[in-house]
């Protein structure tokens, strides 16, 4: 969690969000921010790490809302 520095999803997959999901082992290497790929089904994380990349899983349940938008020049 940005703001308390607490874990916000429960990466151990235990039922609760507490103190062992506030880290994980990605793999070797610097690893890439993180890169949301939307789907209908939600938000999920990729990250790339050393030899390809790591899923990070489901981060939202929210599901992406089309938006358009037009850029108007000088008439």
């Amino acid at each position: 969690d940005i703001l308390t520095a607490n874990a916000a999803l429960d990466w151990d997959g235990d039922g609760d969000i507490d103190v062992n999901d506030r880290q994980f082992e990605l793999s070797g290497g610097i690893p890439s921010s993180v890169v949301p790929i939307f789907t209908s089904d939600g938000v999920y994380g990729v990250v790339g790490v050393e030899g390809g990349s790591k899923s990070l899983g489901k981060l939202a349940d929210s599901i992406p809302q089309k938006s358009h938008w037009f850029e108007g020049g000088a008439f």
